[in-house]
């Protein structure tokens, strides 16, 4: 079928419309409780817990050791209670709030609940006078003064140094001789911050000044010292909101000899087609063999840097090789015995990030990662490809300092305009188990730094199952990878991966219960040039590589778009194999499993006559100032140029709508992400779909709250096939909807209007209060040629809107 471009419109069509956010939803209430005995009971506990750190400080500060201005309490809450947050926040007079800790059942029901703060000493009597309140002083509903926060109080004590581990387990873990690397959270509200790296290095801490990593609310350093010097972080320093273990980031290397005369065949099949709209791929890996005879063209010594030794051009294995050839070619198992071309339109960038066989001194990744990602900026790359992953086995999804910084770089201060690609991280060939590999990839977290909203995570599928005799394919045709992993055991709404790419497969022999079969990987360069030029590569470090490639093979057929719509184009052309949609019925699981599914590398670069794109590119400003926090501001509502004479002639054939939105957020990591002027996002984006049987004032009214009507309308969310609360867990979300055309032709209006973040509740001249954002719509039909009449009706439009400015 012919290809035909698809259809760009900028930020035409779209109407601007002051909005409010429409919400429901019951809430918890606050639990009686007997004033007097409460009340005594509180402050028992908290004078025995300020006299038991005074003590501690009194002693520190007489041995001459540095010590806080402070005291750390934990607070123990009533699970039923809505969390107190601004009373548990409130410095001037008051704590800082550092974390809240939320444990729930199997039910997704909270267990228990709990809140540390830090309480500078001239606030000392914030807790006392609150309960004076409490026991003398009614309010105009005659309930005791300071209800909300007393009654959630269950208990209160000194805060330990376990306390401030986000995950209590990794404290647990500590021995007390070894010595371990820490992230040491520090909140901004610090008066000097370099007094308290002062007194880090007195604590005998050992840390590097310029190994920082800076957000909104947070500083981040990395330190390394024992379990003692970590239990002496709550009398000790002040304002430290959460202490971390550290983990050394881990790469999975497969490789195998290969004969040289297939590399000699192979370039001679590979054209170079470069030019001024070429795309270049920044390689965060291991350093890579730019002498390669397949590579050279690609990557030239000058453009090879490191950001961890003084050795840029010194590649030192055979995976940054690896993960270039894919980037370049593909799976060269595609071309052997192709007679055909292999036209190569983008090139490469290398930045070492890694040095292998040995760990990297202790460095924070995400300023390594921002050091790489700037290199490759004045190396005018533009895509970025990273296999490297945090080694920590067990992950739960919390954004950490290397994600939060991936997201910052790739929002760049508002610019939008960079796409990054990231592994999910692999699963080990010794953890499988033949019967069972779903369930045994299942209990595999993704890795961090995956947790990054901006990033699009790659895992892995497989197509190959052909074995040699006695062997059988671990996974089966279309089906997922045995080398992946999932974000099933995630809490939160994050979900990833976004997509899944070829990862080769295992190859199971049942009489000798062994796995292996190199043949069931992928093809592509090795650095052992000349004796092997090629090697065996699997696993998401293919997958990852792989996804490089069709984002510069996208961004080079439509150099008109900027990077969110070429993220928005590989996630939208991605759909679930017949394999995928078995794992469960719940499409959460799916989603866990394989993300959107494997993407449609030609319905990504071009539509054709049964398939139209329409690609937007706006922006939207959330919010406006309001009272006590921010209003929302802007509503966007596209009346789409929709073929609508064809469509309703096409009565009863089938019809497919889809629509993606593709965003970055500002992230603001915090340990209080729940809170909602400290959520880690900025602000979101959603959006939605007229109806076929409402009206357009009745389309609006669903979604603004300053456009009500008498009879509003009712949504349908079983019409969506990924669902408005599942596919809003990411920065790019993508659903879609079949049904007859003749219903399509008024379903013609789509609104994209913003959610809540931490924007909402800063001061609007410190932030940059605009969203920029990438809108894709595809309409495709069984078998009717489509495209003509779209084109048609989107010229008419245009026309038509210009006339009318």
């Amino acid at each position: 079928m012919a290809k035909r471009p698809h259809i760009f419109l900028g930020n035409n069509l779209a109407e601007n419309m002051d909005f409010s956010l429409i919400t429901g939803g019951g809430h918890k209430s606050v639990r009686e409780c007997n004033v007097a005995e409460h009340a005594f009971k509180l402050r028992s506990a908290y004078e025995s817990a300020i006299k038991q750190a005074q003590g501690e400080l009194a002693r520190r500060a007489a041995e001459g050791q540095p010590t806080s201005r402070g005291y750390y309490l934990h607070f123990d809450l009533d699970k039923e209670a809505p969390i107190p947050f601004d009373q548990l926040d409130s410095s001037r007079k008051g704590p800082k709030l550092l974390q809240i800790s939320l444990n729930k059942d199997d039910n997704n029901k909270v267990d228990s609940q709990s809140a540390t703060v830090y309480l500078p000493q001239s606030n000392e009597k914030w807790l006392p006078g609150k309960l004076d309140e409490y026991e003398t002083k009614k309010t105009k509903s005659n309930q005791p003064k300071n209800k909300p926060l007393i009654n959630a109080m269950d208990s209160v004590k000194v805060a330990s140094a376990k306390q401030l581990f986000p995950q209590p387990s990794e404290y647990e873990s500590l021995s007390p001789s070894i010595p371990y690397d820490f992230e040491i959270w520090i909140d901004n509200d610090v008066d000097d911050i370099q007094k308290l790296f002062d007194d880090i290095d007195r604590m005998g801490f050992v840390f590097e000044r310029d190994n920082i990593l800076q957000f909104d609310r947070v500083t981040i350093i990395l330190v390394r010292g024992n379990k003692e010097t970590v239990d002496d972080i709550p009398y000790a320093l002040d304002n430290i909101e959460a202490v971390k273990r550290y983990y050394n980031p881990s790469e999975i290397l497969q490789n195998h000899e290969n004969n040289r005369d297939w590399a000699k065949l192979l370039a001679d099949n590979i054209v170079p087609q470069l030019d001024e709209n070429s795309p270049r791929i920044s390689i965060l890996d291991r350093g890579i063999n730019y002498k390669h005879p397949l590579l050279s063209h690609y990557l030239q010594s000058s453009r090879c840097k490191s950001v961890v030794d003084d050795r840029p051009l010194y590649f030192e294995d055979d995976h940054g090789t690896g993960m270039a050839g894919l980037s370049l070619f593909g799976d060269l198992t595609n071309q052997m015995g192709n007679p055909g071309k292999l036209i190569v339109n983008h090139d490469l960038v290398s930045v070492k990030l890694q040095v292998p066989r040995k760990p990297n001194p202790p460095k924070l990744y995400g300023k390594l990662t921002i050091d790489a990602i700037n290199e490759s900026d004045a190396m005018n790359a533009n895509l970025y490809c990273m296999a490297i992953t945090e080694e920590k086995e067990h992950n739960d999804g919390t954004p950490t300092s290397w994600s939060a910084a991936i997201d910052k770089a790739l929002y760049n201060n508002g610019e939008c305009n960079r796409l990054m690609v990231l592994s999910a991280g692999d699963t080990q060939s010794e953890d499988i188990h033949h019967e069972h590999y779903l369930e045994d990839i299942n209990g595999k977290s993704i890795q961090s730094p995956c947790e990054a909203l901006n990033a699009v995570v790659v895992g892995s599928y497989t197509t190959k199952i052909h074995c040699r005799d006695g062997y059988v394919p671990e996974a089966p045709v279309n089906g997922i990878s045995p080398f992946t992993r999932t974000s099933m055991l995630w809490k939160g709404n994050n979900i990833k991966p976004d997509i899944v790419m070829e990862g080769g497969n295992m190859g199971y022999r049942p009489v000798y219960n062994d796995s292996s079969m190199p043949e069931l990987g992928l093809v592509t360069t090795s650095s052992a040039i000349p004796n092997t030029p090629l090697q065996d590569f699997n696993a998401t470090s293919a997958s990852s590589a792989l996804a490089a490639r069709l984002a510069a093979q996208i961004k080079y057929s439509n150099s008109e778009l900027s990077m969110l719509s070429v993220r928005a184009l590989m996630i939208h052309s991605a759909e679930w194999t017949d394999e995928m949609k078995q794992i469960d019925k719940k499409k959460s699981v799916v989603m866990a499993y394989c993300g959107y599914g494997v993407p449609n590398e030609d319905a990504a670069i071009a539509s054709d006559d049964t398939a139209a794109t329409f690609i937007f590119e706006n922006e939207i400003v959330p919010f406006r100032e309001g009272k006590d926090t921010n209003a929302y501001n802007d509503m966007h509502i596209y009346d789409l140029p929709w073929p609508k004479d064809l469509l309703l002639k096409m009565g009863a054939e089938n019809v497919r709508l889809r629509v993606t939105v593709s965003y970055y957020i500002e992230p603001s990591p915090t340990q209080k992400g729940i809170y909602n002027k400290y959520r880690y996002q900025s602000a979101g984006l959603a959006f939605d779909v007229k109806m076929a049987n409402e009206s357009r004032e009745q389309f609006i009214a669903r979604h603004n709250g300053n456009h009500p009507v008498e009879d509003r309308s009712t949504n349908n969310p079983d019409r969506w096939e990924i669902g408005q609360q599942l596919r809003s867990s990411g920065t790019v979300q993508s659903d879609w909807f079949e049904c007859a055309a003749a219903e399509l032709a008024t379903c013609n209006e789509i609104v994209v209007y913003p959610t809540s973040g931490w924007w909402k509740y800063r001061k609007l001249d410190h932030v940059k209060n605009k969203i920029k954002y990438s809108l894709v719509v595809t309409i495709t039909t069984e078998s009717t040629p489509i495209y003509d009449a779209v084109e048609s009706s989107v010229k008419q439009k245009v026309v038509t809107a210009i006339e009318n400015k």
